[in-house]
């Protein structure tokens, strides 16, 4: 995948730093954020998002980021809206340079997800599609689906408009390593909250913000897909 990571300077990075709460509600947290002196405002209707996991057969990208290997990527297939029928993802490659992220983003067109049924199909769904880049299906092809993870996500803005953030909640997961068949029955991990703060450049405000949140949640470098991968 050398080929993405090759094509992206370091202005093409942003920030981005994620805090966990447990036991918190997505309220809870909003009125704090609200007596913030940054009064974040909500900028996007809230949504659900769905993605299903890549990884190799020996599970190479899970023990990348476990390890904390420095220049990693996550690849993932992402929707929002409805768990299954007919949905219009796109294949994301997520690739990380220390706390620095970038997205590369490939539409498959429109194709069907249905309850039950085995990855293959949802697999041969994607390589059928014709606008997906001959590169990202070969590079697919070596991989398969490992987790899906689902989250109910709001979109907040800072009041000097560089600063973003956003709040999940409602997360689940399910494990293709456990069954081919992918299910309705997600595990569910209604205890966790997780917000990330993204940025392009750091500045006088960034870690004021950080502090203002770290005052009250843990600050942790948490990621839905090996937490996804120890949990379902």
């Amino acid at each position: 995948m050398s080929f993405l990571i090759d094509s992206y300077n370091e202005a093409d990075f942003r920030n981005e730093v994620k805090f966990t709460h447990l036991n918190v509600t997505r309220d809870e947290f909003v009125r704090k954020l609200n007596k913030s002196k940054f009064m974040f405002e909500e900028i996007h209707k809230k949504r659900w998002v769905n993605n299903i996991y890549f990884d190799s057969l020996w599970l190479d990208l899970y023990a990348t980021s476990i390890e904390g290997v420095s220049n990693r990527t996550k690849i993932r297939m992402r929707w929002y809206g409805e768990r299954f029928g007919i949905i219009s993802p796109v294949i994301e490659f997520k690739m990380k340079r220390g706390y620095k992220n970038v997205k590369a983003t490939y539409p498959v067109g429109e194709i069907m997800i249905i309850n039950g049924e085995h990855k293959r199909h949802i697999v041969g769904r994607i390589m059928s599609s014709k606008i997906l880049p001959y590169e990202i299906k070969e590079a697919l092809k070596k991989l398969s689906p490992t987790v899906a993870n689902r989250y109910y996500r709001s979109y907040h803005l800072s009041n000097d408009k560089l600063h973003r953030l956003t709040i999940d909640t409602s997360l689940s997961f399910f494990s293709f390593l456990k069954s081919q068949n992918i299910r309705g029955e997600y595990n569910d991990a209604n205890h966790l909250l997780i917000t990330e703060l993204k940025f392009d450049t750091s500045n006088r405000f960034t870690s004021s913000i950080m502090s203002d949140i770290g005052n009250y949640y843990r600050l942790a470098q948490i990621s839905k897909y090996t937490y996804g991968l120890r949990y379902s």
